[in-house]
């Protein structure tokens, strides 16, 4: 599964010691040869005291900052290339994988792929209306059509990112990513991927998202200067 420059798996996580070892199984039968970058977001429930191959290296944060946080501090460890997202309790499938990479490797000018997942029952109807609202607003704002604005399972170009600042350090980290990319000019594909909801705690609350949603919504018009994208650095 060739593509045009090397990849690093980076996996968020917080209170996952019961789903990775299951994960990591998964990601060594499908892509044994992609790095892995695990961050332990300040669990309690032992995520940081697993024992992984030796293709992946295990960071631990002190305390818990947020899934945004969490993601920064993995891509410091990252010298170039492609960077894939991908949640820790199981609900983004490794089977998924290849086709992050099949799209690479026919659209190799892409700068950001992110799955698009089915709206309709699993995803919890919360999830589901609060998705839908933000994706439609950020579409609009965007000036791009924007099916699924809030999945996190995502590949991107680590080179397209480091003209940004960030302002969130939580779930919205993707949602600001997603908006600076398309305002800066960036090619942004959506692939379909499966849509996974198992006994997991979500640690989203849909309605205090959507308020944080606004707030980074009207902040963006900050982001630009004259009527177009100003590049934060």
């Amino acid at each position: 599964m060739p593509v045009n420059q090397p990849m690093t798996i980076l996996i968020p996580a917080f209170q996952a010691a019961s789903y990775l070892p299951d994960l990591m199984e998964k990601i060594g039968k499908v892509a044994p040869d992609i790095s892995v970058i695990i961050v332990d977001d300040g669990s309690n429930d032992g995520t940081g005291q697993l024992l992984f191959p030796p293709n992946c290296l295990l960071l631990s944060k002190e305390k818990n900052e947020g899934k945004g946080a969490a993601i920064q501090t993995g891509l410091k460890h990252i010298r170039g290339g492609w960077v894939l997202c991908m949640d820790a309790d199981l609900q983004h499938d490794p089977d998924d994988l290849p086709l992050f990479i099949a799209h690479l490797n026919r659209y190799p000018d892409t700068d950001l792929i992110v799955g698009k997942r089915r709206f309709d029952p699993p995803m919890p109807v919360q999830r589901r209306l609060s998705n839908r609202l933000s994706s439609f607003l950020t579409a609009l704002r965007c000036r791009h059509p924007v099916p699924d604005v809030q999945c996190g399972f995502r590949a991107f170009r680590l080179e397209s990112l480091p003209r940004f600042n960030w302002n969130d350090t939580g779930y919205l980290f993707e949602t600001e990513m997603i908006m600076k990319a398309l305002l800066n000019g960036c090619k942004v594909d959506w692939i379909p991927v499966s849509t996974i909801y198992n006994s997991s705690h979500s640690h989203i609350r849909p309605w205090e998202t959507i308020r944080k949603f606004v707030t980074l919504w009207l902040l963006s018009f900050s982001w630009e200067r004259n009527g177009r994208p100003r590049l934060q650095s």
